[in-house]
């Protein structure tokens, strides 16, 4: 099923299970031969999706379902078995900047490993930065290093920066991300991959059409409480993960 999960939740091996962005804030797209630091940000969603080569581009779309999708049903001779991906809010040391980062399972296995070393929350205040090295190209040849490194609580400043972003009453990223990766409908997954290209921005030449974001919430400016975390008027804030 696609959605939110818990990092004891990802599973090794393929799924045969159910399971773009407009929005203000910024992807981090790995790269091959690039070396990125991290700081992962409450818990990752994970979904499922296509990557189909049409023309010069290509094209990707969310299915519900990698096994009873209609589209992949009618398309057989043209499209492989969806891929489960994941996605997670991120600090990019690089630039101090949060931003939606989506990776493979790879990667998701070694932040589960140690959450599982540790008994730490990857996401919460007691996590740690990840450098991630992607070497290689192609579907078969693209590798994915992930080391942990120091511990890095959130400052008061990162703080706020989340809290900028998220909405969900509880404090975490579930209804964010939920909402940017969520599965499209037959129609859209047909548009998206076989129809007339679109690009529509944001750097994202891998999609075909962008669904609309809605606006991060705004930061307080005076003491104020969002969900259940809390702005003091000594500036100390506090995020219940």
């Amino acid at each position: 099923m696609n959605g939110i999960i818990d990092w004891g939740d990802v599973t090794p091996g393929s799924s045969n299970k159910s399971s773009g962005n407009n929005g203000r804030t910024p992807f981090l797209w790995l790269k091959s031969g690039n070396t990125y630091k991290v700081r992962p940000v409450a818990k990752p969603v994970v979904f499922f999706k296509y990557f189909y080569k049409n023309g010069d581009s290509t094209r990707t779309a969310i299915c519900e379902d990698p096994q009873s999708c209609p589209v992949r049903m009618a398309h057989s001779d043209k499209l492989q078995t969806p891929g489960e991906r994941f996605a997670i809010l991120v600090i990019d040391r690089a630039d101090g900047e949060l931003k939606i980062m989506e990776f493979p399972k790879s990667v998701a296995l070694s932040i589960k490993a140690w959450q599982q070393a540790t008994n730490q929350n990857p996401g919460g205040d007691e996590g740690v930065d990840w450098v991630i090295q992607i070497t290689g190209s192609g579907k078969q040849g693209t590798k994915y290093s992930s080391t942990p490194t120091i511990a890095s609580p959130f400052t008061n400043d990162e703080k706020k920066m989340i809290l900028s972003v998220i909405k969900d009453e509880e404090g975490n990223n579930a209804h964010y991300l939920e909402n940017r990766f969520k599965a499209h409908t037959s129609e859209q997954i047909e548009k998206r991959l076989f129809g007339e290209y679109e690009n529509r921005g944001n750097g994202n030449t891998q999609v075909a059409t962008a669904q609309a974001a809605p606006a991060p919430a705004e930061q307080a400016s005076s003491p104020a409480t969002v969900g259940n975390a809390t702005t003091s008027s000594n500036d100390d804030v506090a995020i219940d993960w």
